[in-house]
């Protein structure tokens, strides 16, 4: 079989296209009704205590990595294997074995935060007035983490038997659920203090609802101490703990900076940088759903030797993100000031609207270039190859700091940014020589792949921005005029792009295959439902 033949339809992998569909529908639904819940939060506690403590839980619970070990993405990797090869054995001593190491762990750590709450307290850097709040909401995220570590192989086992459909039901009907809890009692007067309480119900639900599933859907699966293996559990570590370095790299990158705001620049600028940061991790988390089911088709595909499938798989699912890239990409960067005062509005002051767009435009290279070695990046991990990723996160890890202690005393609050985008130019560059050498391919056809989408961003985001400078300031007062302008402005920005893209011939024979799929696909889930 040669590369032509895979762009036939029946020889390209439907699976990933359908899978592709749904965690395009459930993760857009969760991650869009997170962006609109951000300014409903800070109306109802304020900026201070957003930057304080609630920028802080989700510093908290994205640390959660640290103690994850790689050991879900080893799970997602070995179960999908062991499911393949129908091997019932093996899948239960992974399931069981990391279950029971989680449980153990969580029993012996979450006693200790209570011990040393004072000490956590004092490192997270929140004013005494605030801090009664701090350790309720310090409580209950690391009840999050917890749930979310014990029930990880289960999360697994949906993921590598590759039943998106199920998992983002869960997580789009425990969202809805969220956003009731959020609105009832912040009107009963729970403050922040209720946040904290909603999210912990929204996990503990998708948790409880993925267990149940797990063992109705796969065959065999068991649950006891008998499945316990030592082996097992050094194989699953062995792989996880080679990924925990690059884990450790994005907490650096996406959370460290946060952090050093809050403890540099006070509460209220760090609030300003997590509602930028926020809207380029919005935009980029959005292209990422494309390849959202590769690890685990990809292990599969490797465990069936299909390796012509996963150059394709490579190819295709890196265009795509950085055609997706730049098409949202360019738009924030043109636009930013408006996006956060049609999403934010007026509980931002013009300084705030002013450091926050500032933010995005500083940071947008660097996420774009992290978001499209995604395809790169799962597919590695499907092969069993986590030393790219290690090697890229030491580049991250030395990196960040080094830039920061040079930038900082040059440019205040900016050089945060500045050094999180240089980072992850630099280290993401890194990862695409490693993986494209492993592969055979050569890195100048991945920057090829940058010059239509590039020059078609480019020329949409200049005549938006034109056009944008001629509307009048009346037609932006509030809040509701300024999402329409937004919106109007968007959908004139993704028809210039789309069609500078037709012209300057930037699709291919494959893309409009990939298309009628995901119309087919789109089709039959519509029927079911």
């Amino acid at each position: 079989m040669n590369l032509e033949e895979l762009k036939q339809p029946e020889k390209f992998p439907q699976k990933i296209v359908k899978n592709t569909i749904y965690n395009i529908i459930g993760n857009f639904t969760l991650i869009t009704i997170g962006f609109i819940l951000v300014p409903y939060i800070i109306k109802h506690i304020g900026v201070n205590v957003y930057g304080s403590i609630w920028v802080i839980a989700i510093i908290v619970i994205s640390f959660s990595q640290l103690f994850d070990f790689g050991l879900t993405s080893a799970c997602t990797k070995y179960i999908a294997e062991y499911h393949t090869k129908s091997d019932v054995q093996n899948m239960n001593r992974v399931v069981n074995t990391v279950f029971f190491f989680f449980l153990i762990f969580w029993v012996l750590v979450y006693p200790l935060i209570y011990i040393f709450r004072e000490e956590i307290i004092l490192l997270l850097g929140t004013s005494s007035d605030l801090k009664s709040e701090m350790y309720f909401v310090l409580f209950v995220v690391t009840a999050i983490m917890a749930v979310n570590h014990i029930t990880s192989p289960f999360y697994a086992s949906i993921s590598a038997i590759q039943r998106y459909d199920l998992l983002n039901i869960f997580i789009i009907s425990a969202a809805i659920l969220n956003i009731i809890l959020i609105v009832i009692l912040f009107n009963t007067g729970f403050g922040v203090n209720g946040l904290a309480i909603s999210y912990f119900i929204f996990y503990f639900s998708i948790a409880v609802s993925v267990i149940l599933y797990c063992f109705k859907l796969i065959p065999g699966l068991q649950f006891g101490l008998k499945y316990l293996n030592i082996d097992t559990f050094k194989k699953v570590f062995y792989f996880g703990i080679n990924l925990q370095i690059g884990k450790i790299s994005q907490i650096v990158v996406f959370q460290l900076d946060k952090f050093l705001a809050l403890k540099l620049f006070g509460g209220k600028y760090a609030a300003f940088y997590e509602v930028g940061s926020k809207i380029t991790s919005f935009t980029r988390s959005i292209p990422l759903l494309l390849v959202s089911a590769i690890v685990p088709a990809a292990t599969e595909l490797d465990a069936k030797g299909e390796n012509l499938k996963l150059k394709i798989l490579f190819e295709t699912g890196t265009r795509y993100l950085i055609i997706g890239g730049f098409l949202i990409g360019g738009f924030i960067f043109s636009h930013a000031d408006l996006i956060i005062q049609s999403w934010i509005g007026k509980k931002l002051t013009i300084e705030g609207i002013y450091i926050s767009s500032s933010i995005i435009r500083l940071i947008v290279l660097g996420y774009f270039a992290n978001m499209i070695t995604g395809a790169m990046s799962s597919i590695a991990l499907g092969f069993d190859r986590t030393e790219f990723e290690r090697r890229a996160g030491i580049v991250t890890i030395i990196l960040f700091p080094l830039l920061a202690i040079i930038l900082l005393p040059i440019f205040g609050f900016y050089g945060i940014a500045m050094s999180v985008s240089l980072t992850l130019v630099i280290s993401s560059i890194y990862f695409m020589l490693l993986f494209v050498r492993f592969i055979d391919y050569k890195i100048y056809n991945v920057f090829k792949m940058l010059l239509i989408p590039i020059s078609a961003a480019i020329l949409s985001a200049i005549l938006t921005y034109v056009l944008y400078k001629f509307i009048p300031e009346s037609y932006m007062e509030n809040r509701i005029s300024s999402l329409i302008v937004t919106g109007i402005l968007f959908l004139i920005y993704l028809i210039l792009f789309s069609g500078s893209f037709v012209i300057l011939k930037g699709y291919t024979n494959t893309d409009l295959i990939i298309i009628k799929m995901f119309i087919d696909k789109l089709k039959t889930i519509k029927t079911r439902i």
